[in-house]
Parts: C-alpha cells; sequence; structure tokens
C-alpha cells in the first residue's frame, strides 16, 4: 500500500482550521435542531456555539471566526426571549 492517499487527505485538510470544523459542527447542529421546531433550543445552540467560536485559540482560528462568534453571542439572547414556547 502506498501513503499516496492519505497524503492527499492530508494536503487537502490543511487548507482548513478549527473555525471550519466548528461552522459545520454549527451548521450540523442546526439541521439536529430543526425538526424540533423550538426557537429557545435554537438560541441555547447558538448560544453554546458563540461562546465556543469566541474562547477558540486565537491563534488557531482567524479573526472572523472570533466575531462570528460575538455576533452568535449577542442573537442567541435576543432569541431566547423573543421565542413564545
Amino acid at each position: 500500500m502506498t501513503p499516496v492517499p492519505l497524503q492527499w487527505m492530508n494536503d487537502f485538510l490543511l487548507t482548513y482550521n478549527i473555525g471550519h470544523a466548528l461552522l459545520v459542527g454549527f451548521v450540523l447542529s442546526v439541521l439536529a435542531v430543526l425538526p424540533l421546531q423550538s426557537r429557545k433550543v435554537f438560541a441555547l445552540n447558538a448560544g453554546v456555539f458563540g461562546a465556543i467560536f469566541v474562547l477558540a485559540p486565537i491563534s488557531a482560528s482567524a479573526y472572523q471566526w472570533r466575531l462570528f462568534g460575538f455576533v452568535l453571542l449577542v442573537l442567541a439572547p435576543l432569541l431566547y426571549l423573543t421565542s413564545d414556547e
């Protein structure tokens, strides 16, 4: 067996950082929350991921991911307070 497929995978993954991985996790968790049709659960999910984006090491993620985390931290309580459920 040759290590060519692993080398190709390594080259592909080197272009991504922790912010990309967190964004994929956030999108997948939003898709998991959608069938519940609860804005409060969605707001809690957004708040948790906002905190994770803000607390992620700055050396491993770019500034835009931290800014996205601050946006989520501001919007999550607004979504929670405006929900009816």
